[in-house]
């Protein structure tokens, strides 16, 4: 066995091209610090998340906000059961949730609801606020058999969407909220038949 390490030791200690002794070199080659480098870099960039502001979050935020005020003014309606008032206004990008005045021979707005956490009344306007700036609702998303395309609905006690226009009542035949950021759009949907809301 000690013949088998000396030997070893004889290898190690031998002379490198160069004149060097291999024990007495230190440091690496320009060869294999670049390697490293290239591996340091490629693991660097495939951990680290994508640090720059995406536009598209802001699209995506929007969204979901609007689909959780129709959502908020759904449920409330069946938990109340009573008529919940909700408006998307393209022409402002304004959303705005209320209870529901059935007196008059169309549905009007009353009192403004707040958010059930933290207490902000339900009526912004999303191109307006920092974290949606720059997003669009176009086009009206409510239609009816007889009025056609309209900015509002209201859910009743059973969170069924219908508008109550020249004193009778209609329910919706299509809901569709499309929010847009340059070329890319987002949809929030209202099923015409149960209200239910969800987002393509």
């Amino acid at each position: 066995m000690s013949a088998v390490l000396e030997n070893l030791a004889r290898i190690i200690a031998r002379p490198r091209p160069g004149g060097v002794p291999s024990h007495l070199q230190h440091g690496y080659t320009l060869v294999e610090l670049a390697i490293v480098a290239a591996l340091v870099a490629v693991f660097t960039a495939a951990a680290l998340p994508d640090l720059r502001p995406s536009q598209y979050a802001k699209l995506d935020l929007a969204t979901v906000q609007v689909a959780q005020a129709i959502r908020f003014a759904r449920n409330e309606a069946i938990r109340t059961g009573n008529p919940i008032y909700v408006e998307i206004d393209w022409n402002t990008d304004r959303l705005l949730i209320a209870e529901a005045d059935l007196s008059g021979a169309t549905a009007t707005p009353g009192a403004t609801l707040s958010h059930p956490i933290d207490r902000k009344q339900l009526d912004y306007i999303l191109s307006a606020a920092a974290t949606t700036s720059g997003v669009e609702i176009t086009g009206d998303p409510f239609d009816y058999p007889l009025g056609g395309t309209q900015p509002s609905v209201v859910f009743d006690g059973q969170g069924l969407p219908f508008r109550k226009a020249g004193g009778s009542y209609q329910l919706m035949t299509r809901g569709e909220i499309n929010l847009a950021l340059g070329d890319v759009q987002r949809t929030v949907f209202v099923a015409p038949m149960t209200g239910r809301v969800t987002i393509q």
